[in-house]
């Protein structure tokens, strides 16, 4: 059985071809490997109920609009499409938290 360079035998002809070192002769390094970088779990739930504006204010809907409309007036029907500004400090970072690439992916977000 030959070997990739003169010496090497075992181990380090296997981890010399499949590039998880460099073999300097005599001695092998390991290469340093990349951190992997995790990603986070979006609440799907909270994503469809809040929006980020340009500026990076979180908007809400208004709620109380599944049912007993017909008894309302238009211009109470009408305030209810509305977005408000989330103001608490607690709730924009309980709501940052819960979708954390909400400033990234704005309108359509993926998946």
């Amino acid at each position: 059985m030959g070997s990739a360079l003169p010496g090497e035998t075992g181990f380090f002809r296997a981890a010399h071809l499949c590039g998880a070192g460099v073999f300097t002769g005599s001695a092998f390094v390991a290469k340093k490997q990349k951190q992997k970088k995790y990603k986070l779990k979006t609440y799907k739930a909270a994503a469809k109920r809040f929006r980020a504006t340009g500026s990076g204010k979180i908007l809400r809907t208004k709620g109380g609009k599944s049912h007993f409309r017909r008894r309302r007036s238009k211009r109470a029907k009408r305030l209810l499409d509305n977005m408000l500004e989330v103001k608490s400090p607690g709730e924009v970072k309980r709501i940052r938290r819960l979708v954390p690439y909400i400033d990234r992916y704005k309108q359509n977000p993926p998946g």
